[in-house]
């Protein structure tokens, strides 16, 4: 690890299977569940947690994503990059910080504002709820995902 800082980032080390939920929308008027599983690991000589995130229940073809956790010391907060296998490509880092046992992120891209909160529950469980808005008052969940580490 590089800096204090850096080591805020060890909470989500490790793997890690999880449930996601996702609430009744128009595109599922009964929502949905599935499974998932992650995988972080520092990478990049300490300065970059890496997640590599699989999805499966939802569709034939599991959904990916590798994310990408820092910190920027210029501007003294947790970054956050999300890409996944349909394609998203965030542009810019999501910002966040810590409060506690929570981390929050927050991001605005052509989707609108969209806010990832990590809510780390000791050191064996953590919740990641993801919403966006249109205002940056008004929040809608997208879905919210349940993990337990399943080893280091």
């Amino acid at each position: 690890m590089s800096t204090e800082a850096h080591q805020q980032l060890t909470r989500p080390l490790g793997e890690w299977v999880g449930e996601v939920i996702i609430p009744s929308n128009p595109d599922l008027p009964e929502g949905a569940k599935a499974e998932s599983r992650i995988r972080s690991t520092w990478q990049l000589n300490g300065w970059k947690v890496v997640s590599e995130y699989e999805q499966t229940g939802l569709a034939e073809t599991p959904y990916t994503a590798h994310r990408l956790y820092g910190w920027d010391p210029k501007q003294e907060k947790y970054t956050f990059y999300w890409f996944d296998s349909d394609g998203w490509d965030p542009g810019a880092p999501a910002l966040g910080d810590w409060d506690g046992d929570t981390l929050q992120f927050t991001e605005t891209t052509t989707m609108g504002p969209t806010r990832f909160t990590y809510t780390f529950e000791g050191k064996d469980h953590y919740t990641l709820k993801v919403e966006n808005s249109t205002n940056v008052q008004d929040w809608k969940l997208l879905f919210t995902e349940h993990f337990r580490r399943t080893g280091d």
